[in-house]
């Protein structure tokens, strides 16, 4: 488990992250997968209720649910802060367990490709 992020290299990661729109998480989200940081990753529309400057905001936001490892894990988050929006970038991330063969093909899918 590394202190930095909490997370073993070996764990599965889920990773939740509000957006400011379906483009902005469509964009985050290939640019992930395709970087093999991501197995894959859910976008979603939902509606968000929240304090912000000292008022509650509602707003349409998107967001992502992202599969990726803990080995992968501190790129990723990094990946994600760097190409969003927000000035406060809601991001969080849990390890999880689940269906063996699913996560197995979690860990395969965010392994580095071999250099060709």
């Amino acid at each position: 488990m590394t202190e930095a992020t909490g997370f073993a290299a070996s764990d599965i990661v889920l990773v939740y992250v509000a957006c400011a729109d379906r483009d902005e998480a469509r964009r985050i989200g290939r640019s992930l997968v395709a970087r093999h940081l991501a197995a894959c990753v859910h976008i979603g529309d939902h509606e968000a209720l929240y304090w912000w400057q000292d008022r509650i905001a509602e707003e349409p936001e998107a967001h992502l649910l992202v599969k990726t490892t803990g080995a992968r894990y501190p790129e990723a988050r990094d990946h994600i802060l760097a190409g969003h929006g927000h000035a406060l970038p809601g991001l969080t991330a849990w390890a999880v367990s689940g269906h063996a063969p699913f996560l197995g093909w979690i860990t395969a899918s965010c392994a580095k490709p071999e250099p060709g």
